[in-house]
C-alpha cells in the first residue's frame, strides 16, 4: 500500500517555541537509534535489528516536525529523503510495503525538487516511482496514485529540460492512471485534469489540434465530476478555461472564448482572496476578456480586462518571475482602450507598464521580442497623438530590436526545423507601422520601402483566419497607398485596393476597426478614380461594401452621376458609426470633408461644399493643437474655403482660407514632407485674395501659373502695400528650396520662383532658374516611375 507522509502541525508561535527543543532532540534521537540498529543488521544479519530500524525510521517520518521556518522545512525534507532511502534499501523485494516506501521516497525527492530546483532530485523521483510501479500488484489500490505521481514527475522533467520523450512518457503513464482509477473514485477528476494538461502541453509544443481537442474533452469531464465545494475545482476551471482560450486563438471559434470567460470567471470567484494562485487566475481572465474585445469590440470587455489585470499586478510580489508578463498584459490592455477611446492617460499607463516589463525581462528571454514590440507600438501611438519625434525613434529602436531577437532561432529550433516565432507577424506589423509614421513625418522614401517589406511579411506569416489578419491587411494597404501618393505607381493603388478589400471582408460588421477600414478603402478607390478617371471604380466600391459589410443601405442618392462615389459613402458610413469620443473621429471627419469637396468639384452641388466645410471645422475642433494630424486638418479646411471662394467670390471665404493656411504652416514642422505643398497653398491663396475683385475675365484666358505671375506684377506696380506679393514670393521660394516633399510640388514652386524673379528683374534670377533646372532629373524620374506599370 502507498502511504502518505504526515504534514507539520499548525501551532501558535508561542507553543512552537516551547516545544522546539524537545521535538528536535526526539527527532535526532530516533534517527541515531535507527542508524545504530541498521548497522547492527549490516554487521550480523540480525532480523530483529532490521525490524527495529524500520520501526524507528517510520516513527521519525510520521512524528511531528521540529521546525517551521522555510530554512528548517528544507532540513525536514532532507531528513525525510534520508530516512525513506534507508527504509527502501532495507525493504526486500518480497515485502508488500516496498511499493509504498518507494512511492513515498519519490514524493520526498519531488518535494525537494520543488523547493530547490535540483534536476537530480526530479530524476531520482522518476527512478523511485518507476520502481514502485514495477513492484505494485495490478489490483493494488495505491497503483493509480503512484502512476499519477510518476506522470506528473515526467511532465516536470519536460518543463525543466524540454525533452520530448518526457512528455510522451507522461502521457503514457497518466493514461494508465486514469484507466486504473475506478469510476466514481474521488481522485478521478484530478487525474483527468492532469492528463488534459499533458495533452495541452504537447499541443503547445507540436501544434497538433487533436491534442488540444483531447485536452478540452478530458478537462471538461474532470470539471463535471468535481463537487462545487471541492478545493481543486478552481484550478480545474482555470485549466479548462485556458484550454478553450488556446483553441480560440488557433481556430477563432467564438464559443471557445465564451466558455473560457465563463470557466475563468468561476475560477476567480471560487478562489479565496489571498490564495497564491489568485494573481495568475485574474491574469488569465483579463487576457480572455481582451481576446473577446479584439474579436467583437465590446468596450465592456476591455474595461473588465483592465480591472482584472490591474489586480493581478497588484497582488503579484514585486520580484515574482511572472511580473513582467502581467505588466505586459496590463500595458497592452491600456493600449487597446486608448486606441478606441483616445484617452491620453491610457497610453501613458501603457508605456509605464510596458517599460517596466522590458526592464524586468532577462535579455535573452523568449518573450523579450514581443515585449519590445508592445513597447514600440505604445510609443508609436503616443507619437501619432502628440507628434513627438522622439517617440517614433524609440518605437523603431524597440521594434527593430524585437525583430532581431525573434529572428534568431534557438538551438532547438535549428535542430527541429521548428516554425518561426508565433509573435513574429505582430512584430513585423508594428515595425512596418513605425516606419510608415516616420515616413509621413519626414518623407524618407526608404521608410515606406521598409514598411511595405515588413507589412508584407506580416501578412504572409499570419494564419488565414487569424483575428489579427484584417488589421495587418489594412496596414499594408495604407502603406501601398502612401507610396502611390509619393511616386504615382499604379501597381501600388491596385495592391492597396486588394488588401483593403480583404480587410473589410474579414472584419466583423460592427467591429470598431470597420470605421477606419471603410474610410481607407473609400480613399483608395477615389485615388484610383482620380488617376484613371474610370467611373466604374465608384460602382465597384459601393457594390463591394454593400455585400461585405451590409451597412450601405439607407444612404441618399443625390448630386448627379457621382452620387455613389465610394470614398464619400464609405467615409460617411464610418462617421455615422463612430462614437463621439472615438480617437479616429477627427481623421474620419476630415476625410469625409475631402470626399464631399471632391464630389462638389465634379458635380457643382454647393450643398456638398458647405457640408465639407462643416466637417472640416468639426475635425479641427475635435483635434488638439498637438495632434499629429492637426496641421493637415487646418490645411484641408483652408482648401475647402478656397474652393467656395472660387465658386461664389465671397471675400470672407478667401480670408478664412488664408487664415487657416497660415495656421497650418505654423503647426507644420520645418522638416515635414507636406510643408512645401502648404507653403504653395498659402502663396496661391494670397494671390487669389489680392485679385478677388479685379478683372476676373482674364481668369479663363491665362494659364494658371502665368495668371498668378500677372497678379504679382500688378500688385507690385499699383498697390501701395506690396506685403501680399512679397509674402507670396517668400513662400514660393521657401517651397522651392525645401529638402522634403514630392519633386512635382518642389519643381512647380521652383519654376514659379524663377519666372517671378525674371519678370520682376530680381537679383536672384540666375539662382532661381538653376534650382529649377537641377530638379528636372528628379521630375523625369518620378514620371518614368509612374509609367512602369
Amino acid at each position: 500500500m502507498v502511504t502518505t507522509l504526515s504534514k507539520p502541525a499548525n501551532r501558535d508561535e508561542d507553543d512552537h517555541f516551547a516545544a522546539t527543543s524537545k521535538r528536535t532532540f526526539r527527532h535526532q534521537l530516533l534517527i541515531w537509534m535507527a542508524q545504530q540498529q541498521s548497522r547492527k543488521y549490516d554487521n550480523g544479519g540480525d532480523i530483529n535489528a532490521l525490524n527495529q530500524a524500520i520501526a524507528l525510521y517510520e516513527q521519525c517520518i510520521a512524528g511531528p516536525s521540529a521546525h517551521s521556518s522555510a530554512e528548517s522545512d528544507i532540513l525536514n525534507i532532507d531528513n525525510a529523503v534520508d530516512c525513506l532511502s534507508h527504509l527502501a534499501r532495507m525493504t526486500s523485494d518480497s515485502d508488500e510495503n516496498l511499493t509504498g516506501r518507494l512511492a513515498n521516497l519519490g514524493a520526498a525527492y519531488n518535494n525537494r525538487f520543488k523547493r530547490l530546483g535540483s534536476l537530480e532530485d526530479n530524476e531520482q523521483a522518476i527512478q523511485c516511482l518507476r520502481h514502485a510501479v514495477s513492484t505494485a500488484q495490478k489490483n493494488d489500490k495505491g497503483l493509480p496514485d503512484c502512476l499519477n505521481n510518476l506522470g506528473n514527475a515526467y511532465l516536470t522533467l519536460y518543463r525543466t529540460t524540454g525533452r520530448m520523450n518526457a512528455i510522451d512518457e507522461a502521457l503514457s503513464v497518466l493514461e494508465q492512471a486514469v484507466i486504473c482509477t475506478p469510476v466514481g473514485h474521488a481522485d478521478l477528476a484530478s487525474r483527468l485534469n492532469n492528463l488534459g494538461n499533458v495533452y495541452l502541453t504537447r499541443f503547445e509544443r507540436l501544434g497538433y489540434m487533436s491534442d488540444l481537442h483531447k485536452a478540452i474533452e478530458l478537462q471538461s469531464h474532470g470539471v463535471k465530476l468535481t463537487r462545487i465545494t471541492h478545493k481543486d475545482l478552481p484550478g480545474q476551471l482555470n485549466n479548462l478555461g485556458s484550454a478553450h482560450m488556446s483553441r480560440f486563438e488557433h481556430l477563432g471559434g467564438l464559443e471557445d472564448v465564451e466558455h473560457a470567460i465563463e470557466c475563468l470567471t468561476q475560477a476567480v470567484v471560487q478562489t479565496p482572496p489571498r490564495h497564491p494562485n489568485m494573481p495568475s487566475r485574474l491574469n488569465n481572465l483579463g487576457n480572455a476578456h481582451m481576446s473577446r474585445f479584439k474579436h467583437l469590440g465590446g468596450l465592456e470587455d476591455v474595461e473588465h480586462a483592465i480591472e482584472c489585470l490591474t489586480q493581478a499586478v497588484v497582488q503579484t510580489p514585486p520580484r515574482h518571475p511572472n511580473m513582467p508578463s502581467r505588466l505586459s498584459n496590463l500595458g497592452s490592455a491600456h493600449m487597446s482602450r486608448f486606441e478606441h477611446l483616445g484617452g491620453l492617460e491610457d497610453v501613458e499607463h501603457a508605456i509605464e507598464c510596458l517599460t517596466q516589463a522590458v526592464v524586468q525581462t532577462p535579455p535573452r528571454h523568449p518573450n523579450m521580442p514581443s515585449r519590445l514590440s508592445n513597447l514600440g507600438s505604445a510609443h508609436m501611438s503616443r507619437f501619432e497623438h502628440l507628434g513627438r519625434l522622439e517617440d517614433v525613434e524609440h518605437a523603431i529602436e524597440c521594434l527593430t530590436g524585437s525583430r532581431t531577437n525573434a529572428s534568431a532561432p534557438s538551438r532547438h529550433a535549428r535542430r527541429t526545423n521548428a516554425p518561426r516565432h508565433p509573435d513574429m507577424p505582430g512584430q513585423l506589423n508594428n515595425l512596418g507601422n513605425a516606419h510608415m509614421s516616420r515616413f509621413k513625418h519626414l518623407g524618407g522614401l526608404e521608410d515606406v520601402e521598409h514598411a511595405i517589406e515588413c507589412l508584407t511579411q506580416a501578412v504572409v506569416q499570419t494564419p488565414p483566419r487569424h483575428p489579427d489578419m484584417p488589421g495587418q491587411l489594412n496596414n499594408l494597404g495604407n502603406a501601398h497607398m502612401s507610396r502611390f501618393k509619393h511616386l504615382g505607381r499604379l501597381e501600388d493603388v491596385e495592391h492597396a485596393i486588394e488588401c483593403l478589400t480583404q480587410a473589410v471582408v474579414q472584419t466583423p460588421p460592427r467591429h470598431p476597426d470597420m470605421l477606419g477600414q471603410l474610410n481607407n478603402l473609400g480613399n483608395a478607390y477615389i485615388r484610383r478614380f482620380q488617376h484613371l478617371g474610370d467611373i466604374q471604380d465608384a460602382d465597384r466600391a459601393i457594390e463591394h461594401l454593400a455585400s461585405a459589410t451590409q451597412l450601405q443601405t439607407g444612404h441618399p442618392n443625390q448630386c448627379g452621376t457621382l452620387a455613389n462615389l465610394g470614398n464619400a459613402y464609405s467615409t460617411a458610413q464610418a462617421v455615422e458609426l463612430a462614437p463621439s469620443n472615438h480617437a479616429s473621429l477627427p481623421s474620419l471627419l476630415s476625410s469625409l470633408g475631402a470626399s464631399l469637396q471632391q464630389r462638389f468639384d465634379r458635380t457643382g452641388c454647393t450643398q456638398d461644399l458647405d457640408n465639407a466645410i462643416i466637417r472640416h471645422h468639426e475635425a479641427v475642433s475635435l483635434a488638439s493643437e498637438g495632434h499629429v494630424g492637426y496641421a493637415a486638418y487646418l490645411n484641408n479646411l483652408g482648401s475647402a474655403y478656397l474652393s467656395r471662394f472660387k465658386a461664389h467670390h465671397q471675400q470672407e471665404d478667401i480670408k478664412n482660407a488664408v487664415d487657416h493656411f497660415k495656421k497650418a504652416i505654423v503647426c507644420t514642422q520645418k522638416d515635414h514632407v507636406d510643408l512645401p505643398g502648404r507653403l504653395a497653398n498659402l502663396s496661391n491663396t494670397l494671390s487669389q485674395e489680392f485679385m478677388a475683385f479685379e478683372d476676373q475675365r482674364c481668369w479663363s484666358k491665362q494659364s494658371r501659373l502665368r495668371f498668378k505671375l500677372h497678379l504679382h506684377i500688378t500688385r507690385m506696380k499699383y498697390s501701395s502695400d506690396p506685403l501680399d506679393v512679397a509674402t507670396a514670393a517668400a513662400h514660393i521660394q521657401a517651397a522651392a528650396k525645401s529638402k522634403v516633399g514630392h519633386p512635382r510640388d518642389r519643381f512647380a514652386a521652383a519654376r514659379a520662383a524663377a519666372l517671378m524673379s525674371s519678370t520682376l528683374s530680381l537679383s536672384d534670377t540666375i539662382d532661381a532658374f538653376q534650382l529649377a533646372i537641377d530638379m528636372i532629373p528628379q521630375l523625369i524620374w518620378g514620371r518614368h516611375s509612374r509609367r512602369q506599370i
